[in-house]
């Protein structure tokens, strides 16, 4: 069937849904990639090769690891689709997934992760990790590398009230401003949220009078871990 999607469309979904970071995996040494389940289309008519295409072409084309932000597959795709999806997979794409993490993973996923055991090798599922949340994340790899989208930090607060990770860090809110000087010494948050109100502020009305305390607790929160944000998703 025929994607009712654009081409555009379809790629700006594989973007939301694929994307890399600017990090590497401790243990393999191999970038990391992340899949975001959260960003899969809603309509079951949007889940067409094309789609799989456009997802394929954002892949590395050389080894990596994964984090798969599965929150529980809130828009879950055919079982039919899943497995056309591993018949387009030709062996080297399939090889290439060294290390994968299951955030936030479903009895759904789950029974995915088990169908695909034997993708790269018979010690595949040694190479699948089972994370149950973003601070469980945090023991395996830096996460304030990774742009983790509004959507799982929603999720996540359904299973933790408060992200770990374990280093010390200086929190941007409660604490007094630096001086050097006569000058005050703001912190970086502060010119990034400035720049974010330059650009969409004139676009956006009520911006001030935004009541949401999940959000805007989910970005004190970030902006204290030095978490890497992208405030677009956030606006």
């Amino acid at each position: 069937m025929a994607s009712f999607l654009s081409s555009e469309e379809l790629a700006l979904i594989a973007e939301r849904v694929v994307y890399p970071t600017s990090t590497f995996d401790p243990s393999t040494r191999l970038p990391l990639v992340i899949m975001n389940s959260t960003a899969f289309p809603k309509s079951p008519d949007d889940y067409t090769p094309e789609l799989m295409a456009k997802l394929i072409e954002r892949l590395p084309r050389k080894s990596y690891a994964l984090v798969f932000f599965a929150c529980g597959a809130p828009n879950k795709p055919s079982w039919s689709w899943v497995s056309k999806i591993y018949a387009m997979l030709d062996r080297q794409v399939k090889k290439r997934v060294d290390k994968v993490y299951v955030v936030h993973e479903s009895w759904w996923v789950r029974a995915v992760t088990e169908m695909f055991r034997g993708v790269v090798s018979s010690k595949f599922k040694k190479k699948i990790f089972h994370i149950s949340s973003l601070s469980d994340l945090a023991k395996h790899i830096d996460i304030t590398k990774l742009n983790i989208p509004l959507q799982v930090y929603i999720h996540n607060l359904k299973v933790e009230t408060t992200i770990t990770i374990p280093r010390h860090y200086s929190p941007v809110f409660g604490v007094p401003l630096h001086r050097s000087g006569s000058n005050v010494i703001y912190p970086s948050m502060w010119e990034d949220c400035c720049q974010y109100l330059r650009v969409t502020g004139i676009f956006t009305r009520d911006i001030f009078l935004r009541e949401d305390d999940e959000v805007t607790w989910i970005l004190r929160d970030s902006f204290d871990r030095g978490q890497t944000l992208d405030l677009d998703n956030y606006g």
